[in-house]
């Protein structure tokens, strides 16, 4: 497996155009505008709460003069101001579910197998293979880098097995299988993760920024809500040495390992660094959805306009 995916956890300061329905009163013609519908029929309650959340997400991005309103099913924006951009709308839609999870071991890209039909990741999954489990060996040392480590490869049993769909019933509490990003400029195919159930949410991070270290990679510096910094210490605890997933939406954007270059497990007092091979996109999406809550139901984009 490519390293650049993983990074590493390394104590407190490191971790290796509207639809159908009424319009905002006021709205002009030249504003900029987008309507999202509910993926799924909503009540009111999770409407309003998808609105305050969106509102926050825009504010983060910088837009601080959008206007959300509800008609029928769908949340209609406006933006007086400056036009919001599309990276904005696609960004702010997204369910924004954080999850941290063990890996198990590691999986190949989804491949046919000559004659195997190819199975659901929804299934309950199997038991990695004993060469394959628990597949990294750390070892700290004096070197720049400050530890060594042997990753195994992944379990070729998983090759036909699709990806675990987000909406599998139990699915924070249960074993995926789920793709990485795509590492590196060349955007090659990456691996995939087996991951165990989530031992830690998003909900556990106080606040997040995305922002770049001394070596001018992106990074995410997050801080630990009070309960939420007993809570991470704990599972970095109960995974030192080891690769813990990050997840969001069903997708691992850091696979670090848990304080690589101390033979102890030392806590992080509330905070730290999340690394690995993300982009200014990646670090800012992953910011933005530790700050603020899942959206009480999924959004899809119906129109845009400028």
């Amino acid at each position: 497996m490519r390293r650049g995916r993983l990074g590493a956890l390394l104590g407190a300061a490191v971790l290796a155009i509207p639809a159908a329905g009424s319009v905002p009163a006021g709205a002009a013609n030249d504003e900029h505008r987008a309507t999202y519908a509910t993926a799924t029929p909503a009540t009111a309650h999770e409407l309003a709460s998808d609105v305050r959340i969106l509102t926050l997400r825009f504010h983060q991005l910088g837009f601080h003069r959008v206007h959300l309103a509800v008609s029928r099913q769908r949340i209609v924006v406006t933006d007086a101001g400056h036009a919001v951009s599309s990276s904005a709308i696609s960004e702010v839609a997204q369910v924004g579910r954080v999850l941290f999870r063990p890996v198990l071991c590691t999986a190949p890209p989804y491949q046919t197998v000559a004659g195997a039909a190819p199975v659901s990741g929804a299934d309950l999954l199997p038991t990695c293979g004993a060469p394959y489990a628990n597949g990294i060996e750390v070892n700290p040392t004096s070197s720049v880098e400050g530890y060594s480590s042997i990753t195994l490869g992944p379990d070729p049993q998983f090759a036909n097995y699709t990806d675990t769909p987000v909406d599998t019933p139990g699915y924070s509490d249960r074993a995926v299988l789920v793709p990485a990003l795509p590492l590196g400029t060349d955007h090659a195919v990456p691996g995939r993760y087996v991951a165990g159930p989530s031992q830690m949410s998003g909900s556990s991070v106080k606040s997040a920024r995305a922002t770049k270290d001394q070596t001018g990679q992106w990074v995410v510096n997050y801080t630990m809500t009070p309960g939420g910094a007993s809570l991470w210490d704990a599972v970095a605890k109960k995974n030192f040495h080891q690769l813990l997933a990050i997840e969001l939406d069903g997708v691992i954007f850091s696979a670090p390992i848990i304080q690589p270059t101390q033979s102890s497990f030392t806590s992080f007092d509330g905070q730290g660094e999340i690394s690995g091979d993300l982009d200014q996109a990646d670090a800012r999406l992953l910011a933005l959805d530790l700050n603020t809550k899942p959206l009480a139901v999924g959004l899809r984009l119906l129109r845009s306009s400028p």
